[in-house]
């Protein structure tokens, strides 16, 4: 079993859970492979403009081995931070000079946030897909305008530049080099033993159905938003919705819309749509059983769904997710509807 060397490059600011959550991952991931006898697994070094003590943007210090120095890591990972003026510092302009001469020597680039803007000024990234985080996807896409910022999406790849939308979203970024340096059990594995609800994939929205939908004023609309959520895979009539907040049919639907700016049942299909995405990028699962799971019940419907919001087949938005590629998922159920 191989070794996968990874330099995290840090700087004053840099955002902790962005180091720590993949730090944890590739921990874990060695742990795993210790408990099933396998050797190999990632080394990792903090790496910095100088070697030595660096604050975090939570006022936690780690402690970088090594400079920025001639690139022999396999993988190489710049956090984000919460301050964007870092940008205009010294340290950020020594970052991107460095990124430009050694970027290209690495296998996988993953930068994550501000990270991408600093790959960006690099130049690391013409012509090349790229995510941010939801707050900085606009001014990135008007600033460098030979990108193409994917919004919403996780994480995103382009030869060895991967892209992410940081903070949590590092996690997730961490999972996928998981699984594509040692296969998909080990990324499920590590996923089951650090408790995360899902291993998301970098399609996934960065944004849930919910917090696209934030809390509102209303005691009842919350209690309906949540009953949706628990019962979404089922034959959800508006009614019901209406029953689980305790409010006649007709005036629910009015106080609901004000409340979300969406119908019940636009919002029904808002969290149905987000599931199937999940389940296409994430799992092998047939799309027809996808189709039951997510509660759309049908292919048909499915695909309807899809093809008005992303303008793509279920099946395309699997392929284009990576997701048969790697596992070799039959989607001839998908072909044959």
């Amino acid at each position: 079993m191989k070794t996968v060397s990874v330099d995290i490059v840090v700087y004053p600011g840099f955002r902790a859970l962005e180091v720590v959550g993949p730090l944890t991952v590739f921990k874990q991931a060695n742990d795993c492979l210790r408990q099933t006898n396998q050797a190999g697994g990632y080394s990792v070094q903090i790496a910095a403009t100088g070697t030595g003590t660096v604050a975090s943007d939570i006022d936690t210090h780690v402690f970088a081995t090594k400079g920025l120095g001639p690139l022999v890591a396999h993988t190489v990972i710049i956090p984000g931070t919460t301050d964007v003026s870092f940008l205009g510092l010294e340290t950020a302009s020594e970052l991107k000079l460095w990124l430009a001469r050694e970027g290209h020597r690495a296998e996988r680039i993953g930068a994550l946030c501000v990270g991408t803007l600093l790959l960006a000024e690099a130049g690391m990234l013409n012509g090349r897909p790229a995510v941010t985080h939801w707050s900085f996807a606009k001014s990135l896409q008007l600033t460098h305008p030979h990108i193409q910022v994917e919004e919403g999406r996780l994480f995103t790849r382009h030869g060895n530049a991967w892209t992410c939308a940081g903070v949590t979203a590092g996690i997730d970024l961490a999972l996928a080099f998981v699984e594509e340096d040692f296969g998909l059990q080990l990324a499920t594995d590590v996923a089951k033993e650090l408790v995360l609800f899902t291993k998301r994939p970098g399609a996934e929205p960065q944004l849930s159905a919910h917090l696209n939908h934030p809390r509102t004023i209303c005691d009842s609309i919350e209690r309906a938003k949540q009953w949706i959520l628990s019962n979404s895979h089922q034959r959800v009539r508006t009614s019901d919705i209406a029953k689980a907040a305790a409010m006649s049919e007709r005036n629910f639907v009015r106080v609901f819309r004000r409340e979300t700016g969406r119908t019940p049942s636009e919002y029904l299909c808002d969290v149905r749509f987000e599931a199937a995405t999940r389940d296409l990028a994430g799992t092998s699962h047939p799309i027809k059983t996808i189709a039951s799971r997510s509660g759309f019940g049908t292919y048909t419907s499915l695909r309807k769904v899809f093809l008005e919001r992303v303008g793509v087949s279920p099946r395309a938005y699997r392929l284009a997710s990576g997701r048969a590629d790697i596992d070799g998922i039959d989607v001839s159920d998908d072909v044959s509807c």
